[in-house]
């Protein structure tokens, strides 16, 4: 009697830890957190799950029949995270492998946890019923979710970060909330196949027709190219799995309906009913020959060389940004500056983990497909339910392909194999055996114990990450208000936690440092007591982990920023060796240059930093917004000669089989190279540079400033012309200050 007591308290103890996982972490959104739409959920997520998976331990102790039964699915599930632990553990960096940054917060110690959901949830979770009731559960989260999209939306509320005319509700990414909402949509569709009233079918339809709405609200073209694939993939599998012929003729006429519709609205991409409709437009211009697509091209060309380097067991998951930086491609450069996933997860694993990470990996994802087609043969999912389940996994492996996971879509993902898992293996009772007393209330204690254990490991495990979390934000929000003493004192009690977000709370400081040397108002004693303690904490940093180029960088920078202070030798000379070394480690990408350069520039040594910025904008090979540094370092400089030969190789970069498209610049950019090159260098070496660049491209900024160029030569006359020919093209409020010029020439 009382092991029956026990028992029930455990199992629904432990269902209801699940429930709560699946409703409210994708809730979770906590404002005192660094990132707070990702280390809320993922702190929730850890914490829920250990203290869950003590509940579970204890109920195996009391009735083994809730043990883990053997599978496919199993094994290949605990064969790909052992490898991600071992790829990690021989990888490049195998602290951040595991434990992952605020930022991203996955790392071996997420899969980990997502093991165990795994196999509690396939544990406690066993009939049709206990799933319909777990997918409602999940449902009723993702309505809320998609009201809060509405509401953002319609501006009833507006989130912080959030970007005109796409929502993403608590997720905090657009691409997160379509991926919960394509997921969910699908689940509508099972419910609503295995529930019998007709009123709850309709209710859920209406609800997956409003989710479908937000879901495109959300602007994210990945997701909708996986929703189609999954929408013909499902087809396909309901074509070939139902045994009635006119299903499979409505399935082949609704085929070719879905093809002809996406090549309608391609077809139709330049008329007027889809270009007065933003959301329309902007999946009707889905290209792969598009900046975003081009530029995913790049950094999967740039993983696989990564993979080519390490085949075996990669570089250990997290660690992409190591061969990111060593195989860059220059002509990335414009794009975030730095990328810390594949964009594809299909890649990640390949570059992460090997040759043997990503065989584990599609191992996974063969064992789905194994199970799919044996619940089928089973007569354990009908035709609908086995094509909508096929739909769903084909539409998160497509989008999967331009973006990456999150703990949300993990946890999903993981609760779905769970629920194959446990539908195709069977559960039975344990032969019964009669236990004395002493060893029921043995189990007892035990089970008691590992509740116990779970309780302590969810209190004591996560508190310092939460504490570094939280110092961030206070020491961000404290900058403005308190001395470069107090700050330097807040960073200190943050970073002597000693926990995986200490890096990130020496970068974001390196932020505040950055953010205080434009401030005119943060004196010059204040701002070296910043720097010098930032750089002892960089230089920790960098010992730590020698391996991340944007430290080196950081450091330099750090270096230089001194010595303009202070006009120290020795600094300029750490810069300069930093940045060397960093071009050594990565000698394609182009900010190590950039930063190199402004030290040669604060020492006056135009020729050196002329020199590298040419060096890596020789190395591209199509136009590309670097342009604007190597113009405005040659015209600091005053080498207008090799400032036009930019110009003219900018040029001719356009208009080739590689960038059909003629090479442009940017005016507002442009004119801020236009207004430096007044500076320094002589009057007539500077009219020939101007004279490259109007012919290149003509521009009131450039005609301008050839006209002012002009009248310091005395050349009045033709400056008149030039000034003339900037009123017809100048933007109206440019008129007014061509008139007043024009003026000046009259009364010469």
């Amino acid at each position: 009697m009382q092991n029956g007591y026990v028992e029930r308290i455990l199992l629904w103890g432990t269902r209801i830890g699940i429930w709560l996982l699946l409703f409210v972490t994708p809730l979770v959104v906590s404002g005192s957190l660094f990132f707070p739409f990702i280390t809320g959920k993922n702190f929730f997520f850890r914490i829920v799950v250990e203290i869950v998976f003590g509940l579970w331990a204890g109920l195996v102790v009391v009735n083994p029949s809730f043990r883990p039964r053997k599978g496919p699915l199993l094994w290949a599930f605990s064969g790909f995270v052992s490898i991600l632990f071992i790829a990690g553990m021989l990888g490049a960096d195998a602290a951040h492998s595991f434990w992952s940054n605020f930022e991203r917060m996955e790392g071996i110690v997420t899969h980990l946890h997502l093991l165990a959901l795994f196999i509690m949830t396939a544990s406690v979770f066993r009939t049709k019923k206990d799933w319909i009731l777990t997918f409602h559960v999940s449902l009723a989260a993702s309505f809320i979710v998609a009201c809060i999209g509405l509401l953002e939306k319609t501006g009833s509320i507006a989130i912080p970060g959030s970007s005109p005319g796409r929502v993403f509700a608590t997720l905090g990414n657009p691409i997160y909330l379509a991926l919960y909402l394509l997921i969910h949509m699908f689940l509508l569709g099972i419910v609503i196949r295995w529930i019998t009233q007709y009123w709850a079918r309709v209710a859920y339809g209406l609800l997956f027709l409003f989710e479908l709405y937000i879901f495109f609200a959300s602007g994210t073209r990945g997701a909708v190219v996986g929703l189609f694939a999954g929408f013909i993939v499902g087809l396909v599998v309901f074509m070939f799995t139902t045994p009635d012929a006119r299903m499979k003729r409505i399935s082949l006429v609704l085929l070719i309906i879905g093809f002809m519709s996406v090549g309608g609205l391609f077809m139709s991409r330049e008329s007027v009913f889809v270009q007065s409709r933003p959301l329309l437009t902007r999946f009707a211009n889905i290209s792969l020959s598009s900046a975003t697509a081009e530029s995913r091209f790049t950094i999967w060309r740039m993983a696989w060389e990564g993979f080519k380097e390490r085949p075996i067991l990669g570089w250990g998951p997290g660690n992409f940004i190591i061969p990111y930086a060593t195989y860059y491609d220059p002509n990335l450069f414009g794009n975030e500056p730095w990328f810390d996933r594949v964009h594809n997860m299909h890649f990640e694993w390949l570059v992460t983990t090997g040759i043997i990470g990503f065989t584990a990996y599609v191992g996974l994802w063969g064992s789905v497909v194994i199970l799919l087609w044996r619940l089928w043969r089973r007569n354990v999912f009908d035709s609908i339910t086995v094509s909508l389940l096929a739909a769903l996994f084909t539409a998160y492996l497509v989008q999967n392909s331009f973006v990456f996971d999150t703990v949300i879509s993990y946890m999903l993902i993981t609760v779905l194999f769970a629920f194959l898992h446990s539908l195709s293996v069977p559960y039975g009772e344990e032969k019964s055996s009669i236990l004395s007393a002493g060893m029921r209330n043995n189990r007892i204690l035990v089970a008691g114990c590992c509740v116990a254990a779970g309780i302590i490991l969810a209190s004591t495990l996560h508190t310092k990450q939460i504490q570094v979390a939280r110092g961030i934000i206070t020491t961000l929000q404290s900058a403005s208000q308190g001395t470069a003493l107090i700050l330097n004192e807040q960073f200190d009690a943050t970073i002597a936690k000693g926990t995986f977000g200490v890096t990130e709370a020496r970068e974001r400081f390196m932020d505040l440092v950055l953010q205080a040397s434009r401030e005119p108002n943060v004196s010059g004693q204040d701002l070296l007591l910043l720097v010098t303690k930032n750089i002892d904490e960089m230089e920790k940093q960098v010992a730590k982990k020698p391996q991340l180029l944007r430290h080196h960088i950081s450091l330099g920078k750090l270096y230089q920023l001194r010595f303009a202070l202070t006009g120290n030798k020795s600094d300029r000379d750490h810069s300069i060796d930093i940045y060397n070394v960093g071009i050594a480690m990565a000698p394609n990408y182009p900010p190590t240059y950039i930063g190199i350069a402004e030290t040669y520039l604060t020492d006056n040594n135009f020729e050196e930093a002329t020199n590298a910025v040419d060096t890596i904008y020789q190395k591209m090979t199509r136009p590309n917004s670097i342009i604007y540094s190597v113009l405005l370092v040659s015209v600091l400089a005053g080498d207008f000669d090799r400032a036009a030969e930019q110009v003219e190789r900018y040029v001719s970069l356009g208009n080739t089989p590689e960038y059909p498209a003629p090479a442009w610049f940017e005016p507002p950019k442009l004119e801020d190279v236009i207004r430096r090159s007044f500076v320094r260098g002589g009057v007539a070496e500077r009219e020939v540079f101007l004279r490259t660049v109007l012919a290149a491209q003509e521009n009131s900024i450039v005609l301008m400033a050839l006209a002012e160029t002009l009248v310091e030569q005395g050349k009045n006359e033709e400056a008149r012309s030039f000034a003339l020919r900037a009123r017809e093209i100048a933007p109206p409020e440019g008129v007014i200050e061509i008139d007043k010029f024009i003026r000046g020439l009259d009364d010469f």
